[in-house]
């Protein structure tokens, strides 16, 4: 069904509504898309008349069922991978990104999944996501790895999470559950007893020991493999070579011997390790930093590794086509992620029957004779029935103008907090923008993602040759050079049915990017606050020296860390560009604008007979973990 978005025009006192229908490529974002019935990615399993291999290509295929069931791809196409080796099984899944364009179709029009733009995510028995294993302790029967604290994430990913609680979520509470930063991870075992024990520091010390014969081995025939010639050079080479590694096999040994002494009182309590997992020689190559060694601040963010094991007896039962544990594991996203990535995340969290799947393998006279169902089934249906039956929805773009010449207007005000600008295209990849309200300042703002360009649904284009583009920018506080910094791109390159601009046609395109800079480098020559405007043309129009483009830029002092928002206007009039700064004129295109070299640009202006097609606001600021750059009062008139 085709989204409409209703753009309320009041002309006098009767309402004029304007369609503003959106491209195909546009309508993806909401379009319940399914599973690839191409098997392309699934070619690791092979036919096998052994029983548990067998039994264990079942449990797959099981798994398969359960997934499909419980998650329907939303703005993506779903496709899965069935894995079968030796000591683990089980099945990773892809949502992938879509587009209409033909290289991503097939000869019918079906979505392929777009190369290398995926979300991956998995139901895996006997595997524990996001550890790293400590290679030089893993010679023997034992499997030896390390594994952040459970709810260690960044601040940035901290964030993202603000509103969203996982481990308290009654589909998955039961279970062991952990946040290994941006992933969420339920593991089923048995009476949800863990199958992984942690390792003290002694246990860890005379693993390293008892590893060095091994690990002599390993060196021996490197040094063999490099110095692999018959001449007496090359013996030559071979010998000092390894009298070398086993001077250094002599040091390892004193060092463990030395941490061994000073964590005396410690040893029984649980390693942390913090030095390299490959090699004994580089894990312990340090005289002076324990590797056991925790600092109070990476206590605090949780910065550290723990050591753990999976003992022996679990290994070897490993091998068999009863799994030792199921981990179901996936990224976080949140609202903000977009629809095809958090629609993921709602069915993993939600939707997949974690009680049915724990009966299955743990307790399975609990489900003989049961066929699985989703969790929270309706919940399911309604969710992808809201996606399917979207077709009328009113945009939050609501003119309040008595005035035909008002195009378009928004001060975010019909939006909730926290939630996407209604009427707002937004990438489904980035970081996206959500309204927020700002300290100090009136109204609503929508605060722009990182890397996500927004641009407005409802604008009906291509928009005329003499019109205005007003909008205000605001800046969080900050210290460093530059603040909140956002740009306008406008060009009037033709459209394809995607919505993508076809520049292989003749068109031309505009950059104006507004930028916050710090007063304290006012009177030092360094400040770096700036309004920016360059234009460019295909064909090239403004050429200096073989470079394109024509320019201009002012300090914009009117923008700093004190002066955190600033209202710009654009004025178009028969192609000349106008740039108002606080309403006052700062630049007119035809005499103030340069080429690439400094000289004057005679007639810059948009070539006649070209008009807009694209507009689009995105957040450029240097340090956008930090500083937050928003945009209201939006507003293009027609003059």
């Amino acid at each position: 069904m085709k989204r409409i978005h209703l753009f309320l025009l009041i002309l006098g006192l009767a309402p004029v509504t304007i369609n503003a229908q959106l491209t195909p490529e546009e309508r993806i974002q909401d379009s319940v898309i399914g599973w690839w019935n191409n098997n392309r990615f699934d070619s690791y399993i092979k036919p096998t008349n052994d029983p548990v291999q067998k039994r264990r290509i079942q449990i797959c295929d099981s798994i398969v069922s359960w997934v499909k069931k419980s998650y329907t791809p939303v703005g993506g196409l779903g496709t899965f991978t069935r894995i079968n080796n030796k000591n683990w099984y089980g099945v990773t899944f892809e949502v992938w990104n879509v587009s209409h364009d033909k290289m991503w179709t097939d000869e019918k029009g079906r979505f392929k999944p777009i190369s290398e733009e995926n979300t991956p995510f998995g139901l895996l028995l006997n595997v524990l996501p996001a550890v790293e294993p400590i290679d030089f302790l893993n010679h023997f029967d034992e499997y030896y790895f390390t594994w952040e604290p459970d709810g260690y994430m960044t601040e940035q990913t901290a964030n993202r999470r603000k509103g969203y609680d996982f481990k308290n979520n009654p589909n998955v509470n039961k279970y062991i559950t952990r946040i290994t930063n941006s992933q969420n991870c339920v593991i089923l075992t048995a009476n949800n007893k863990p199958p992984y024990v942690q390792v003290t520091i002694g246990e860890m010390l005379d693993r390293a020991e008892a590893s060095i014969a091994k690990e002599k081995i390993k060196e021996k025939e490197t040094v063999d493999r490099t110095f692999s010639g018959t001449s007496e050079r090359d013996k030559k080479s071979r010998s000092e070579a390894w009298a070398y590694k086993e001077k250094q096999f002599e040091l390892v040994l004193n060092r463990i011997n030395k941490w061994r002494q000073v964590n005396k009182n410690k040893l029984n309590e649980p390693a942390a390790f913090r030095a390299s997992h490959d090699r004994v020689l580089l894990g312990f190559n340090d005289d002076n930093i324990d590797p056991f060694s925790v600092r109070e601040i990476e206590l605090e963010r949780k910065q550290y590794k723990i050591v753990y094991k999976i003992p022996k007896e679990i290994i070897e039962k490993c091998k068999t086509d009863q799994p030792q544990w199921v981990t179901a594991w996936w990224p976080f996203h949140g609202s903000t992620s977009g629809n095809q990535q958090y629609e993921m995340n709602t069915a993993m969290l939600e939707n997949i029957n974690y009680g049915y799947i724990y009966n299955y393998f743990f307790s399975s006279e609990k489900v003989k004779g049961k066929y699985y169902k989703p969790a929270n089934e309706d919940q399911l249906k309604a969710r992808l029935n809201a996606y399917r039956k979207k077709g009328m929805e009113t945009a939050s773009i609501t003119n309040t103008s008595t005035s035909p010449n008002v195009l378009l207007t928004d001060d975010f005000s019909k939006n909730t907090e926290g939630t996407n600008a209604k009427g707002w295209k937004m990438s489904t990849s980035g970081e996206h923008s959500t309204i927020t309200t700002l300290k100090n300042e009136t109204g609503k703002w929508l605060k722009l993602g990182y890397n996500n360009i927004v641009s407005p649904f409802t604008l009906k284009k291509p928009l005329p040759q003499n019109f205005s583009v007003n909008f205000d920018v605001a800046t969080d506080e900050f210290s460093s050079r530059t603040g909140g910094a956002v740009v306008l791109y406008m060009s009037t390159y033709p459209l394809l049915a995607s919505g993508a601009e076809n520049k292989a046609k003749d068109g031309a395109w505009l950059k104006l990017t507004i930028r916050a800079g710090n007063e304290n480098d006012l009177n030092n020559n360094n400040y770096s606050g700036e309004a920016k405007l360059e234009l460019h043309s295909n064909p090239p129009l403004f050429r200096e020296n073989f470079n394109e483009g024509a320019f201009y830029t002012k300090s914009l002092t009117e923008f700093t860390n004190k002066k955190r928002k600033v209202q710009v206007q654009l004025r178009f009039y028969t192609g000349e560009i106008h740039l108002f700064i606080n309403n006052i004129k700062v630049a007119v295109s035809g005499k103030d604008m340069k080429l690439a070299y400094g000289s004057n640009c005679k007639d810059c202006r948009v070539p006649e007979g070209l008009l807009f097609n694209t507009i689009s606001w995105e957040n450029l600021t240097n340090n956008a973990k930090e500083t937050g750059v928003y945009i209201s009062n939006i507003k293009v008139t027609k003059e």
